[in-house]
């Protein structure tokens, strides 16, 4: 079964197995700003998501839509270019979008080594336990 990184990290918090984060009320989507739809993750990706204990090697790609937008409670993007057009599909979006990393954009590893996913997958997943510290269980 598919597991990104966020979502194994909120199954780590809340102790459940993501297959039953839907019980809890969780739902922990994936989409790109600038993705088409069906793609698979990069075999570079899916080692780095691999070494961090997620496995993404099922992932395909999505295209945010306005529906997911308005949908979710919690938008978390890699940059702000992302954020911005987040803000453009559905201008009254509000707080709930913002950039996943306060400090900086996250890179996109894409066309990049190994080495270079398995940085981007650390700081992402550095990024996300911050965040769910922030968040209530």
């Amino acid at each position: 079964r598919d597991r990104m990184l966020f979502q194994k990290e909120v199954w780590e918090r809340l102790g459940v197995p993501p297959e039953e984060l839907a019980e809890r009320d969780v739902e922990v989507v994936s989409a790109g700003v600038f993705a088409g739809d069906g793609g698979r993750a990069t075999p570079e990706a899916v080692l780095a998501a691999r070494q961090r204990g997620a496995d993404i090697s099922r992932h395909r790609t999505r295209k945010l839509s306005a529906e997911l937008i308005r949908a979710a409670d919690v938008i978390l993007c890699m940059a702000d270019m992302h954020v911005d057009e987040v803000r453009r599909l559905v201008p009254s979006v509000g707080p709930k979008v913002r950039r996943l990393d306060p400090a900086g954009d996250v890179a996109d590893p894409i066309g990049g080594g190994t080495d270079v996913y398995v940085r981007a997958a650390a700081r992402i997943e550095a990024a996300f336990r911050a965040v769910l510290r922030e968040e209530p269980a």
